[in-house]
């Protein structure tokens, strides 16, 4: 039995693809390509998104511990007032303003750490988007390429629906990421 590296088997495969239907397997070269590239664009906008979500969320989980600071001063200083309110005492009125600053404060870093949350939970939504869109588009591109190996029109066919179903993911996480 002789032995033969993997260049010279291809070498000698015959070339029925050619023969058959060159316009054909033109078309499906072409689609693969733009599939792998389309997926390629996918790939690189969904580590946007993510890197987008981890920014955001890390600066919410940054500002939560000086939300929970601000309510026990205020939780503290008002219960101090309560006590010199039952036993008849007067309540300082920088204290007054100190809990009306505190209670400033954590309205800004409830709206802050809230904002932060809509963005982080649209940059996750636009990474699903963009990952089942990658993943559809990986099919397409592997489905076309067979179709050209095992000369199967068909399978070109089903590659070019599921890269449309990709292309249409891509798209939208495109167009969220970009209007949020």
């Amino acid at each position: 039995m002789e032995s033969r590296t993997g260049e010279e088997s291809v070498e000698n495969l015959p070339d029925h693809t050619a023969e058959r239907n060159p316009e054909w397997v033109t078309w499906s070269s072409l689609s693969t390509m733009a599939m792998a590239m389309i997926t390629a664009v996918g790939i690189l906008l969904s580590s946007v998104a993510m890197n987008e979500f981890f920014l955001e969320r890390t600066t919410e989980l940054v500002k939560l511990p000086q939300l929970g600071v601000d309510r026990i001063s205020i939780e503290m200083l008002e219960s101090k007032h309560e006590i010199l309110a039952s036993l008849g005492e007067t309540v300082d009125e920088g204290e007054i303003r100190r809990v009306a600053k505190y209670r400033e404060e954590e309205t800004e870093l409830e709206a802050a750490t809230a904002r932060e949350d809509a963005i982080s939970r649209s940059a996750l939504m636009e990474r699903r988007l963009f990952a089942i869109g990658v993943a559809l588009l990986s099919l397409a591109t592997t489905m076309s390429a067979a179709s050209i190996v095992v000369v199967r029109k068909n399978i070109w066919v089903a590659s070019l629906v599921f890269g449309a179903l990709g292309t249409g993911f891509v798209t939208f996480g495109t167009y969220t990421m970009l209007t949020s």
